[in-house]
């Protein structure tokens, strides 16, 4: 018996659909592999500090892309976007825990926030 039209081309874009959900695994393992990387690049520059937790760490790089984020601007930056280069370092910041980090380096001195939501560094940093 010969298959309609119909089927085959479902057929045909279910074997598409498989190949796509395939190639997005193998994308998916290999920015799990190169999140690693970096990860270990960076943990590497930040061996000087004293890490004794993961959390700890975890810290130290959203501070630090926070930093450095705020260095590369020349004005006062959001909260959602410090929000958006942290998790670039981090990519399962969550929002409490960001807030927390900007909370503890304002009270420490590092940025200063001129408005509600915009931060700045504070000079000297």
């Amino acid at each position: 018996m010969l298959k309609s039209h119909s089927l085959v081309a479902q057929e045909e874009l279910l074997a598409q659909l498989g190949n796509i959900e395939r190639q997005i695994s193998e994308l998916e393992g290999e920015r799990k592999a190169v999140q690693r990387l970096l990860t270990k690049l960076r943990q590497q520059n930040l061996e000087n500090h004293d890490v004794t937790r993961r959390d700890s760490f975890d810290r130290l790089l959203v501070e630090k892309q926070i930093l450095d984020t705020l260095r590369g601007r020349s004005r006062e930056t959001s909260t959602a976007d410090l929000f958006r280069q942290a998790r670039s370092v981090n990519y399962g910041l969550k929002d409490a825990t960001f807030r927390s980090h900007l909370h503890r380096m304002k009270k420490k001195g590092t940025i200063t926030s001129p408005k509600w939501g915009f931060w700045r560094i504070v000079k000297g940093q």
